[in-house]
């Protein structure tokens, strides 16, 4: 679940970079604004497919998305369990 909410907080702040919606990120992404709402909430997950999808429309390489997950990963790692289930991000 962890990977997931980081793979999530990266889709979010990274689509807010490039001031996007999600219904815009999805639309060139060729999927749906439901899709990018479930990974940004951490209640889907990206298959490798829409990954190089969302890395292109990004502007980054999927192994750069990757690495900033893993990043967020172990951030969210050194939260203290009760406060994980009470936040978000």
């Amino acid at each position: 679940m962890l990977l997931r909410r980081a793979f999530g907080n990266v889709l979010r702040r990274l689509r807010q970079e490039r001031g996007l919606t999600q219904e815009k990120l999805a639309l060139e992404a060729g999927r749906g604004r439901n899709y990018v709402s479930l990974l940004e909430r951490a209640e889907s997950q990206p298959t490798i497919p829409v990954l190089f999808d969302l890395s292109e429309v990004l502007g980054y390489k999927p192994s750069a998305i990757i690495e900033m997950v893993e990043k967020e990963n172990q951030r969210l790692e050194k939260i203290p369990i009760r406060k994980r289930l009470r936040t978000h991000g």
